[in-house]
């Protein structure tokens, strides 16, 4: 049993190697520093949104002479909640910690697991501290106090380490539970949904307040009373300040002493997970019991059948292979990641239209329209030649044409985006008090969005293919697509969108008048003809890229 300073120093050092790594993945290449570069062009703009409003709370608390930390206190509180099931959701992915070759050196798992938990803490502490730390100063610049920033990175860092280490345990335990309970492993395959849609409502919770839905979470309150005593550590010596009592300090040492203690749990688990008897890696195939695998049957001609055939799909060649694609997606929920951005616009979609009920389904509507062009191609458009790996190979050497692989998946995303547009696009119109005839015409409308949508995907996924393969904590690899891809599928599907609903505006215009009866018709036509001359030209552009070979340089 080694020392603890010993453990510690070696953690310390497999901490700045990982961390090393890290930063070379996310910042490595030119591609990656130019995406990252995107990225902060893209959502600049939302933080300087959130700083402009933190400032005018801060010049509102100063001039008021006090600071109501209730809301505040509810956003702390879903937050932790949110943070700590992404770090759960971390570990269950991983599985074992990011490089197996550090459990077969004679360092200790204890050891191990200091470097890999600093790892994660920092990683999480500078992914929070960055809004949290704009957030406050754009506060302490309105209220004219420079301090809060300095005591809100005190505070922020024993929590959101705590923080970390809970989701490392929590994560530990459900794969724990993975390897042991069968029935377990079943429900495991709705959890990234329904921790998809637990993470979005803790999301829209968080940031309810801030546009000034309080109502709904007004019971939350008394939930919320811990955090609400540790935020008085942030505005001590200002005030702000509600003043230090018995509650902040009992609060303040239990998230302090948390730590340890949740790091000594994490350390008995450790050993557990990363020795077990069946790896992660082999959870779906340790289901099946042994004489149930190798059962087999005699047959005619001395062969043996196993009794579970792959089912046969008998139609057309483009819907049996977007039957297969959902097939693939489905058994593995982690490649409808590409869908986490569409929830957050949904979810502010939602959120903005909450208080004026009237423009709820009109701005129901709208989202759903945008969700149906994103989904046709954001699913399965993406990331097409990544995403086949070695079955490219196969794909090449089969009889099927490169068009009706691209064909394929195109229907597989117009499976659920065609749906989508025409029951956002009925809500809207029934919202609007439209008439039928011009129901129809924007129906199509949007229809011809979704095949759009659709071909451009396949364009921008084939241009862009990504495969960076990533292994799941069922054994599999995704490839999921890159960053550029999605980027650049986002502003062209906000761009069909306004090519749609530019055609669409005409249709409302009045029917007197020989010009205006023309241009009601001619301009859903226009915009109808422009859509598919982009579809198809992203479609040969997808068809030109599945013809070429798959080993180029030989």
């Amino acid at each position: 049993m080694t020392s603890l300073g010993h453990d510690v120093r070696h953690g310390g050092r497999i901490a700045r190697i990982e961390l090393r790594r890290s930063l070379r993945k996310s910042f490595g290449t030119r591609k990656r520093q130019l995406t990252a570069l995107g990225f902060v062009l893209l959502f600049s703009p939302t933080l300087l949104f959130w700083f402009r409003a933190a400032s005018d709370a801060g010049r509102v608390a100063a001039e008021q002479g006090t600071m109501a930390l209730d809301t505040l206190g509810i956003q702390v509180t879903l937050l932790v909640v949110a943070f700590a099931l992404m770090g759960a959701l971390r570990v269950v992915q991983q599985g074992r910690p990011d490089g197996d070759a550090l459990l077969l050196t004679a360092t200790s798992t204890r050891a191990v697991l200091i470097g890999t938990t600093i790892h994660a803490t920092v990683q999480l502490v500078l992914f929070v501290m960055i809004p949290t730390l704009l957030f406050a100063a754009g506060f302490a610049l309105g209220a004219e106090m420079p301090t809060i920033v300095l005591t809100t990175t005190i505070a922020a860092i024993p929590l959101f380490t705590a923080v970390t280490i809970l989701g490392t345990v929590g994560g530990q335990l459900v794969v724990l539970g993975l390897l042991k309970s069968h029935l377990f492993r079943s429900v495991s395959r709705v959890f990234g949904l329904v921790l998809l849609v637990v993470l979005l409502a803790l999301g829209y919770a968080a940031m309810a307040p801030l546009l000034g839905v309080t109502e709904p979470f007004a019971l939350l309150s008394p939930v919320a009373q811990p955090a609400i005593e540790y935020l008085a550590f942030a505005f001590v010596g200002t005030p702000l300040s509600p003043g230090l009592d018995g509650g902040s300090f009992v609060v303040g040492a239990a998230v302090v002493l948390s730590i340890p203690v949740l790091f000594v749990v994490a350390n008995r688990l450790a050993p557990a997970l990363w020795f077990a008897d069946a790896t992660p890696t082999k959870l779906i195939q340790r289901d099946v019991s042994t004489s149930r695998a190798d059962a087999t049957t005699s047959v005619e001609g001395g062969q043996t059948d196993s009794g579970r055939p792959f089912p046969s799909r008998y139609g057309p060649r483009p819907v049996v292979i977007a039957l297969g694609l959902w097939t693939r997606w489905v058994r593995i929920p982690v490649r409808f990641s590409t869908l986490f951005p569409l929830t957050i616009i949904l979810a502010m979609a939602v959120i903005g239209s909450i208080g004026d009920p009237e423009s709820l389904p009109l701005a129901l509507g709208a989202a759903l329209v945008f969700a149906a062009v994103y989904v046709s191609g954001g699913v399965f458009g993406l990331n097409p030649l990544g995403e086949a790996g070695e079955m490219r190979t196969v794909e090449s050497l089969s009889a099927t044409r490169p068009r009706t692989l691209v064909f394929g998946h195109a229907i597989a995303g117009l499976f659920v985006g065609t749906p989508l547009a025409v029951v956002g696009t009925l809500l809207l119109t029934i919202a609007a008090g439209t008439p039928a005839p011009l129901v129809v015409i924007l129906v199509a409308l949007a229809v011809v969005s979704t095949v759009a949508g659709a071909g451009v995907a396949l364009g921008i996924g084939t241009v862009l293919p990504s495969e960076d393969a990533q292994r799941t904590y069922r054994g599999y690899d995704v490839a999921t697509p890159s960053q550029w891809a999605l980027v650049g599928y986002m502003f062209a599907t906000t761009l069909l969108v306004g090519i749609a609903a530019l055609g669409s505006i005409f249709v409302f215009l009045p029917a007197e008048g020989g010009s205006l009866s023309l241009l009601r018709v001619g301009a859903p036509v226009v915009a109808a003809v422009v859509l598919v001359l982009v579809g198809a030209f992203g479609y040969r552009t997808a068809t030109r890229r599945f013809v070429s070979p798959v080993y180029p340089d030989t």
